[in-house]
């Protein structure tokens, strides 16, 4: 069984996943999440009373944790007030891995610890952080610690720890309390990563300024914040601190913060100004992504570093920088580079329909239009030398790197030219409307987040084999950051399409292009002194006749339910009849049989479980399986969010229709107000896919170009935005997809 686990902050990429309601926040590259346990012993997990639990060994101790005690593993009682017992067994209990309270979901009010317990839910060796292993206890409201435990300790409810090094840290505030407001005690250093995760009652926190350091992801999701004042004490604005707190309307940022770290503010939604100190000079990758709210921003004198800190902002018309800046400046409310060769950023809010980029311009993300929902054509200077557009899609010059493809184009089908053999980062993303899209067996490379978010596109057509399509390279120099290193490969986890190959279909939960094949790297045309124009023109129109996409793949089945309608009315019943499962890939066993019926309705949700049986008994698939469900009249109107039990599931909107993945049944909400639990995403998914981390600067699709640029590069990566694997990705929220920081791995109930 798959375990919630809280994600490391040490995950590849940009922050903020894109997709708070997007994505993406998907678990496959949140593998290096969580978890203690490796210390103790590999036997299987022995039980006693309300837990389980392995011995300690003395491999990997870093505690120095006493040999022959033990570790719980899982907590398996009923809830209530949870007691962690001194001994199990005779032995005595030192440790609490990372995942024992990953199932408890509303059942536990209060966990008192022994004084024996050393060691809380670390993340790796060389951390001391416990990662608010409680997060899955949505009402638990206490946490008590002995009086003679040396390491840990608690006030009012909630867990400090005593640290030589690091002095007390405030590790976790339980998210069941249901005060509006809390004063951090002056005597604490530091608030531990996730140390408020999900504590949505808060209104307001004061922040003494005995406070050195607010780690990753501390206040990620706390939706009722309305408000902030960061002292001085603190010199950086860590990763996701405050990412997704759609409440957070105002924020005051000290003149000691020099950097503002990726996805730091990501889905702050609430937010419609933010005054930056000249004191900053790093302004992480999404850093405000999404921050829908935003009408104005001015870019201090002093940073000299920021990529997609804004993509997304959809009401910011305008990017301005400070005319004493050295390193970027700002035409008509577009950021570019300061000698203007490099597009840093076209604002989302922006309502022109096309937009030509000048000769000057030399690099160009695709990233950089990230959100440009009003953006249908992308022209170029006809003198520069480094792109053209065909059709309103930008490329390089000489054709063979397909830059970007306008988000606000309303096709539902596209035709890529025989001349390209890369499609770059992000090139497609959020291109909503694209339902096919047509590859040259040309095609060498396919970058990271290439159609990220193409929430409709369901089949991509490729002129080569199924053989040749998995050798592409997918990961690579063009790395935009867009996914937030959630995903290392093209495709949002929950948006996949079908690959329709020369010699069969690759369903749409097969194999993708290897991100790791070192082996399949495309050098072939890292040089565009050749800027000819291909011997023939390339076919940029549209299809004249749709692909047949009607061959299902040879195990699709489609299940329609038994209606169990005890007590519903007629509406209610035609909504239980309508929800259909597909299996595209064998994930049921023949035989089985679907069963819905109805479990709670308000005004603004609807609750429904589906079953699965087979010979009587109840079953679950084996693999995911997608579930369309059509809506009641009272949620057609607007945006509605998706719930598997209390764990958020990235889903599309397909008119009235609501879809989304699942590989495991139980009840299910549909419902119109994002408040059951915004900060849980289940694994089944897809999402976390989340990665509010940094990106590599290194992102541009003409990089590979020429040699002058590829130098160019290089200094930038030594310049830029820091550590590549210093991102996080977090569960994507509705109508944010936001950045990545935690991802929440919900175990199957």
């Amino acid at each position: 069984m798959k375990l919630r686990k809280i994600a490391a902050a040490s995950l590849a990429a940009v922050a903020c996943s894109l997709a708070l309601g997007r994505a993406s926040a998907s678990p496959d590259a949140l593998k290096a999440l969580g978890a203690v346990g490796v210390i103790a012993s590999a036997d299987d997990d022995l039980a006693s009373g309300d837990f389980k639990y392995k011995t300690i060994t003395d491999r990997h101790n870093p505690e120095n944790l006493e040999v022959g005690s033990v570790e719980i593993t899982e907590y398996i009682g009923k809830g209530g007030a949870v007691n962690i017992p001194s001994e199990i067994d005779g032995r005595k209990v030192t440790s609490i891995g990372g995942n024992v309270f990953s199932n408890c979901g509303a059942s536990i009010t209060s966990i008192t610890i022994p004084d024996s317990v050393k060691q809380m839910g670390r993340l790796n060796y060389n951390s001391y952080h416990v990662l608010n292993i409680f997060a899955d206890c949505i009402n638990l409201n206490s946490i008590n610690v002995d009086e003679n435990n040396t390491k840990y300790y608690s006030v009012d409810g909630v867990l400090f720890e005593r640290n030589e090094q690091y002095k007390s840290v405030l590790c976790v505030y339980p998210r069941g309390k249901k005060a509006k407001s809390y004063t951090i005690p002056n005597d604490i250093a530091e608030i531990d990563d996730y140390a408020f995760l999900q504590c949505t009652n808060l209104v307001s926190v004061t922040i003494p300024d005995s406070i050195n350091k607010i780690n990753f992801g501390a206040f990620m999701y706390c939706t009722g914040l309305g408000s902030v004042t960061i002292p001085d004490s603190i010199k950086e604005i860590e990763s996701n601190v405050f990412a997704a707190c759609t409440g957070l309307a105002s924020v005051t940022i000290p003149d000691s913060i020099t950097s503002i770290g990726a996805g730091a503010f990501n889905g702050c939604t609430g937010l419609t100004s933010i005054t930056i100190p000249d004191s900053v000079t790093s302004i992480g990758d999404s850093a405000f992504y999404e921050c829908t709210g935003l009408t104005s921003v001015t870019i201090p004198k002093n940073v000299t570093s920021m990529r997609l800190a804004f993509a997304g902002c959809t009401s910011l018309t305008a990017i301005n920088v400070d005319k004493a800046n050295e390193e970027y400046c700002s035409e008509n409310g577009i950021v570019f580079s300061k000698d203007k060769t490099k597009l840093i950023c076209y604002p989302a809010g922006k309502t022109a329909a096309s937009y030509t980029i000048p000769n000057s311009v030399t690099d160009v993300d695709g990233g950089s239009f990230f959100g440009c929902d009003y953006v249908t054509d992308i022209n170029v200077g006809k003198e520069n030398e480094h792109y053209c557009s065909v059709d309103g899609v930008l490329f390089t010059k000489n054709k063979r790197v397909l830059v970007y493809y306008p988000t606000g184009r309303t096709a539902t089908g596209y035709t890529i030219p025989d001349s390209v053999t890369r499609i770059g980062g992000s090139a497609f993303a959020d291109c909503k409307n694209l339902v096919s899209v047509n590859i040259p067996n040309s095609l060498k490379a396919l970058y990271d987040s290439a159609f990220f978010n193409c929430v409709s596109l369901s089949d991509i057509y490729y002129n080569g084999t199924k053989e040749e399509w998995k050798t592409l390279t997918s990961s690579g120099p063009f790395w935009t950051g867009i996914d937030y290193g959630v995903h290392h490969y093209p495709f949002s986890a929950n948006f996949t399409p079908n690959i329709h190959c020369t010699d069969g279909v690759i369903a749409a939960t097969g194999d993708i292009p290897d991100v790791n094949n070192p082996n399949t790297s495309d050098t072939s045309d890292t040089n565009t002194s050749d800027t000819s124009e291909p011997t023939s023109t390339p076919d940029t129109s549209e299809p004249t006749s749709t692909p047949d996409t009607s061959t299902p793949t040879s195990n699709e089945k489609t299940y329609t339910p038994t209606v169990s309608a005890e007590g519903t009315d007629e509406e209610t019943k035609s909504v239980l009849g309508g929800i259909t499962v597909t299996d595209n890939n064998g994930a049921f066993e023949d035989g089985v049989a679907m069963n819905v019926k109805a479990v709670e309705s308000t005004d603004s949700s609807f609750s429904f479980e589906i079953t699965f049986t087979k010979d009587g008994k109840e079953v679950q698939p084996n693999g995911k399986v997608n579930v369309r469900v059509p809506l009641p009249e009272k949620l057609k109107g607007g945006s509605v969010f998706v719930y598997h039990g209390d764990a958020y599931i990235e889903s599309t909107r397909d008119g009235d229709y609501v879809v989304f993945k699942t590989d495991s049944f139980s009840p299910f909400t549909i419902t119109s107000k994002n408040t059951l639990d915004p900060g849980a995403t289940d694994a089944n998914s897809g999402a976390a896919d989340t990665d509010l981390g940094t990106t590599d600067t290194n992102s541009n699709v003409s990089n590979n170009d020429t040699d002058s640029e590829n130098k160019s590069d290089s200094k930038s990566d030594s310049k830029g935005d820091s550590n590549p694997n210093t991102g996080i990705a977090f569960a994507a929220v509705p109508a944010l997809l936001a950045c990545a920081a935690v991802v929440v791995l919900k175990k199957r109930r």
